[in-house]
């Protein structure tokens, strides 16, 4: 069994450690940590901290970079109730969409590829910062501050939007969170599907996920001729193994 204190200690992936953790019981953590030496305690709170940071900013960034895409793709100008309804299916709410929007349109592009600047960040102060009343300048140094090192926490983000003053963007103006109207028992986003590529179909499986869409030229396959082109792609994945597993066998088939 793994001791989950240890492999914090040696800069495992985190999801490592949870995993060590899970199978662990509440007497093996507690045996576990009967060995960790007080000199270290730090170093795993500095781990959790550094984690947790940087897994907030990431959930914030993977929402509002897909909203952004579904915003364009969908026309939301013009249909805002399409994306009322990706929301609600979501289940976050309209004002925190909106905020982790804005924290991608502003931060996105430096932050997504940079684990280490990421890191000096937490989501709320980010959230601070991309809002209609935090200037550009002040977004900058807070970027330059943390690559300097420097934990950009709440209090210094608001320290620096003081700094640098207060400004409304427009594009960052005080969102509508009021639910647009719609028809009940209707949905836009199903009757867009059905409108181009029919019923999407997946499965989560131990290693990947399958996602069945089916073809513009067959938008609505019934599940036996799904299941013929399941196996047409199990055969051609078997071949492939085959070949990379002794090459040149390719030559030998008739």
């Amino acid at each position: 069994m793994k001791n989950p204190f240890d492999l914090i200690l040696q800069g495992q992936h985190h999801n490592e450690v949870l995993h060590a953790a899970a199978a662990a019981s509440k007497f093996d953590i507690d045996n576990f940590a009967l060995g960790v030496p007080d000199t270290a305690v730090a170093i795993i709170g500095d781990y959790a901290s550094k984690v947790c940071r940087a897994s907030g900013v990431q959930s914030d960034l993977m929402l509002g970079g897909l909203l952004e895409l579904f915003a364009a793709v969908s026309k939301e100008e013009a249909q805002p109730e399409v994306m009322a309804e990706l929301i609600d299916e979501i289940q976050v709410c309209r004002t925190q969409a909106y905020r982790c929007r804005a924290v991608w349109r502003h931060f996105g592009k430096v932050l997504i590829d940079d684990a280490e600047i990421r890191e000096k960040f937490a989501s709320e102060s980010l959230k601070l910062l991309a809002d209609g009343q935090s200037c550009e300048s002040a977004r900058g140094q807070a970027i330059e501050l943390a690559r300097g090192g420097t934990k950009i926490t709440i209090k210094l983000a608001k320290e620096l939007r003081s700094k640098h003053g207060e400004q409304q963007s427009r594009d960052d103006a005080k969102p509508n969170t009021a639910t647009p109207a719609r028809p009940k028992n209707t949905s836009k986003i199903k009757k867009l599907l059905s409108e181009t590529v029919g019923d999407i179909w997946t499965f989560t499986g131990r290693v990947v996920q399958i996602i069945l869409e089916p073809t513009r030229t067959a938008s609505h396959a019934d599940r036996h001729a799904v299941i013929e082109d399941l196996q047409a792609a199990i055969d051609r994945l078997q071949q492939e193994i085959i070949d990379e597993t002794h090459p040149g066998s390719e030559l030998t088939h008739v």
